[in-house]
């Protein structure tokens, strides 16, 4: 995938990352140390591509930006909805399949 392998991360003025982690400027340290991972709230990237669309006569060419950002509650929710389903397929398929006998 283009975009996975074109990814940057940008730090802004007043934002720090932790590890892929991004921390809120309220949120960082005032003793200089680094910020606790366990405030990060998600984890993203940053990448830009060119576009191009032609309007009437004229070609117009820009830089679109792309901000890509994961929320680290989504993501527990979704693994659990994964467990869940993949528990319930797992049972379905046994009981398809006969009790071995001896």
């Amino acid at each position: 995938m283009q975009l996975l392998s074109e990814k940057r991360q940008l730090v802004e003025p007043g934002q720090e990352w932790v590890g892929k982690h991004r921390v809120l400027p309220d949120e960082l340290p005032t003793d200089g140390s680094r910020p606790a991972e366990d405030k990060a709230i998600a984890y993203g990237f940053t990448t830009s591509r060119s576009r191009r669309a032609q309007v009437g006569d004229e070609e117009v060419v820009w830089e679109e930006r792309l901000l890509v950002v994961r929320s680290l509650s989504y993501v527990k929710t979704m693994q659990a909805s994964l467990k869940e389903r993949l528990g319930k397929a797992e049972a379905a398929l046994n009981n398809l399949t006969p009790a071995r006998q001896r």
